[in-house]
């Protein structure tokens, strides 16, 4: 019955952070720092593990991100509590929150089932219905599997996949394994807490209730008030938008260039144009800036 996180991305303010103490947390475990700048760094396990974990620290946020193999790769070590100790030290917001739940089941036949009874939406609490996609193949066993999607690719906080890990350990990795299915609910934009990440069982099942019967001895899931630190995106001003815009413009510079073909003249003639097209003035009125 107990779900685990397989993907964990916080974000932070850039002014206060938790980046060096990471730096020396994930260095004592063990794992190698690639691909490092200024404002990214990636770190890998140092023994063969696979998975990754990103740190970046861009002018509005500070954000950590890590994979699934990286989340099981810390319980293993036992390190997992300490690690979310770690990031909980600053204001954060979970942007990202992956909650996986496996049945030792053939997933071809629960997949089956799924797209019989939702050929084309569902929903997943409150918000709206959600489109299906799948993503099939045909296994060496002849049997169709692979994975469905709810709301892929789209803006909805709460999203889901059921899942062949079997199959999809042993197209990866050459692994193979018992016949397993894998439910996942991804929840994004604050609404999860590391209290979730630490154990996601309640938040799991506050939310899968569509696509599996909820056990009645399940935890009851109570959304965390306290969001700690975010975003408030500054306002722009459209004329900040269309200055930038303009100055940024391919094609007026593209334009400019061919007007300078035509003399002292084309630059007034393009702007003519430009005002012409925009019902600014009229055809037999022409436009002569004060400079020339």
């Amino acid at each position: 019955m107990n779900a685990h996180a397989d993907w964990l991305d916080i974000t932070s303010s850039p002014d206060d952070h938790v980046r060096g103490e990471l730096r020396m947390f994930l260095g004592n475990l063990g794992f190698n720092c690639h691909d490092y700048t200024s404002d990214s760094e990636t770190w890998m396990p140092s023994d063969g593990v696979y998975g990754v974990l990103r740190s970046e620290l861009k002018p509005s946020h500070a954000r950590i991100s890590a994979s699934g193999q990286i989340l099981q790769h810390l319980r293993d070590l036992g390190q997992f509590d300490n690690y979310l100790a770690l990031l909980s030290t600053t204001p954060y917001r979970v942007t990202r929150l992956d909650a996986a739940y496996d049945v030792p089941t053939d997933a071809s036949v629960r997949i089956a089932d799924i797209l019989r009874r939702f050929p084309r939406e569902i929903s997943l609490g409150r918000q709206r219905p959600l489109r299906v996609h799948s993503l099939l193949s045909t296994r060496l066993d002849g049997l169709k599997s692979g994975t469905v999607y709810f709301g892929h690719r789209s803006r909805a906080r709460v999203t889901a996949r059921v899942y062949d890990k079997a199959l999809e350990q042993f197209e990866k990795r050459n692994l193979v394994i018992p016949p397993s299915t894998r439910y996942e609910i991804t929840f994004r934009d604050g609404i999860s807490s590391l209290r979730d990440a630490y154990d996601p069982t309640a938040i799991f099942w506050a939310h899968v209730g569509t696509l599996l019967p909820v056990p009645s001895s399940a935890p009851v899931w109570t959304p965390n008030d306290s969001l700690g630190w975010s975003y408030a995106r500054p306002s722009v001003l459209p004329v900040d938008v269309l200055k930038r815009r303009v100055a940024s413009s391919g094609d007026l510079s593209v334009l400019a260039l061919l007007a300078d073909e035509l003399g002292d003249e084309g630059r007034n003639l393009l702007v003519h144009l430009i005002l012409q097209n925009l019902g600014v003035v009229h055809k037999g009125q022409y436009y002569k800036s004060d400079a020339a």
